[in-house]
């Protein structure tokens, strides 16, 4: 397979590929160092763009709760919030 051009890496980001091509570029990417670098930094970029990305006026959004960093949410409900947090020393 040849390298992703930007509207495979578009169609991977938005789920619009079946199953036998996301086999073909999945095994791209593993052989791949070029490709899967641009793979990682477009999922970091569209990161934000993430139903659990940090939002606006979440209350504990940043904070530390022992060495962990409070970076989004995963959901809220009737009965309470389930942040998303990451460990720095990781």
């Amino acid at each position: 397979m040849p390298c992703l051009d930007d509207n495979t890496f578009a169609a991977l980001a938005d789920g619009a590929l079946d199953d036998a091509t996301m086999t073909a570029i999945e095994g791209h990417l593993d052989s791949c160092p070029s490709c899967a670098e641009i793979a990682a930094a477009f999922g970091r970029a569209t990161r934000s763009t993430s139903p659990f990305a940090p939002q606006q006026g979440d209350p504990l959004l940043g904070d530390r709760l022992g060495r962990y960093e409070i970076v989004g949410w995963l959901g809220r409900g009737a009965m309470g919030h389930v942040y998303i947090a990451e460990d720095p020393r990781l």
